[in-house]
């Protein structure tokens, strides 16, 4: 029993990475994947966009099991690691079980487009690794350069440059946190450091190459079917559009449980500090105000009045921004006040900086969608912590809770993931069935998964998706399907 204790931390890590092995394993393809399996790795990297690194990863995924599960597995880790790790709480297995629980629990319309997805997670999770490294390096130098190991600001410079070959916005940000870093460090250290311009320099280097993929000039010029920059109004139109009705949705409200959770660790730090026992009613109950208002707000008037439904309305939009706005103030005010270490402090900081460089891309690039905002919503956990840090013992005598609903939640996910990795196997099989018995001149039934939300675009339905299906399993060419909902008897 004493030893299992003395390694309990080594178990709940390897836990988790056993977790997303499996899970690796039982998220069924799509139909990106389909296709990338289709066509040889040469033709993909130059008929794709600029992700080249992204894309290579895919391709390997979807040709080999075991790399899928191993880099699937690997990356999902290091994420919950690096978490933990640059708020310097690795040293306590409660926080990586704690940043796994927030992990898993990812709103799943999140989760659909990254971790249930292998086309979403090999651009958006390898690319939220990097850019949490650059800003840990970064703030690292500022806070002390001597305190920063040869090999880390070597990784870093390797990390400025081939992080940018995942994602758009988070290439983009990684340069601009960099900038930022660099003007930061002059105007402190009064001189310039060495790395941070090299990196600066490689990390603009990248953006260059993957700017330059030809894909970008066909938006660019409004010839892409599917991406375009600006809308039919102008890009002012689409800067006010994303920043008063999509950035509220995405980056708050679509993730109101974290944020909830931060506005609760906030106001009991509030309560615990001397120093802001005292404070002036006019001040605090404006301040206790802003931090409860989107959760209320979220619950009892959004929720209830389904203002999801108005998105063309422009009094809800100003209503949503200024909420967000509101909410957004009062964390910050309480970060200044709250923690009291300077390097916590500034990783709290570097991370709004981080959230802003990151949406500004955005802006003037449609369409957008949720898993764009999964670089954010891992922020969020590190400014969660970052707050928990302050009342750490508050959160010790949670730890076994915090174990048992990380086990519940496990569980549960690997229960519902099996159900929808033995319906897709289930469904190839019912539709080979159909082919033998004849039937392949008449409509092929073509069930859909269950939980398909937590899934995407795992049934295919246009020409080139079904061409993409039928050749990855074997089917014949010519066959048609008739896809009806899942559970539909046949």
């Amino acid at each position: 029993m004493n030893y299992l204790k003395q390694y309990e931390s080594f178990f709940w890590l390897i836990g988790i990475f056993i977790f997303y092995l499996i899970m690796a394993i039982l998220t069924p393809l799509s139909t990106t994947d389909w296709h990338a399996y289709k066509v040889n790795l040469s033709q993909y990297l130059t008929q794709e966009n600029g992700r080249y690194l992204g894309h290579l990863f895919e391709w390997v995924a979807v040709h080999n099991v075991i790399l899928r599960a191993l880099i699937y597995a690997i990356t999902s880790f290091l994420v919950i690691y690096l978490v933990v790790y640059m708020v310097q709480l690795h040293t306590n297995r409660i926080y990586f079980i704690l940043s796994f629980v927030f992990m898993v629990t990812v709103p799943n319309t999140i989760y659909s487009e990254t971790y249930g997805w292998f086309t979403g997670f090999f651009s958006y999770i390898p690319a939220t690794v990097l850019s949490l490294f650059i800003l840990f390096t970064v703030v690292k130098i500022i806070e002390s350069h001597d305190t920063v190991s040869e090999m880390q600001l070597w990784v870093f410079l390797l990390v400025s440059l081939f992080g940018q070959f995942f994602l758009e916005n988070v290439s983009i940000a990684n340069s601009l946190i960099i900038l930022i870093g660099l003007v930061v460090y002059f105007f402190v250290k009064k001189r310039l450091s060495y790395f941070l311009i090299v990196g600066l320099m490689l990390s603009c280097i990248g953006n260059i190459i993957m700017f330059l993929n030809f894909n970008y000039f066909l938006i660019k010029d409004g010839l892409n079917t599917h991406y375009s920059i600006s809308d039919s109004h102008g890009m002012i139109h689409k800067a006010g559009v994303t920043l008063f009705k999509l950035v509220p949705q995405y980056m708050f409200i679509n993730q109101i449980i974290i944020l909830t959770v931060i506005s609760i660790v906030s106001i009991v730090l509030l309560k615990q500090n001397k120093s802001l026992k005292h404070m002036r009613t006019y001040i605090k109950i404006p301040l206790l105000l802003g931090l409860i208002i989107l959760p209320v707000y979220k619950i009892f008037v959004y929720n209830q009045f389904h203002f999801e439904l108005y998105k063309a309305s422009i009094s809800i939009a100003v209503l949503n921004t200024t909420i967000c706005f509101i909410y957004m103030m009062s964390v910050i005010y309480v970060v200044f006040k709250t923690i009291q270490q300077r390097y916590i402090k500034m990783i709290a900081i570097g991370s709004f900086i981080a959230m802003a460089s990151s949406v500004l891309p955005l802006l003037f690039v449609t369409p957008i969608s949720y898993r764009n905002f999964y670089f954010i919503y891992t922020l969020w956990i590190v400014i969660l912590l970052c707050l928990i840090q302050q009342c750490d013992v508050l959160f010790k005598q949670l730890e076994y809770i915090i174990k048992i609903f990380a086990i519940i939640i496990s569980i549960i996910m690997m229960i519902g993931f099996t159900f929808i990795h033995i319906s897709s196997v289930h469904r190839i099989d019912v539709i080979k069935e159909q082919i033998t018995q004849h039937q392949r001149h008449q409509k092929i039934t073509l069930e859909r998964l269950p939980f398909e939300r937590y899934t995407h675009m795992t049934t295919p339905k246009s020409k080139e998706q079904l061409q993409d299906f039928k050749h990855y399993y074997n089917l014949p060419k010519d066959i048609t399907f008739k896809i009806v909902p899942y559970g539909t008897k046949q």
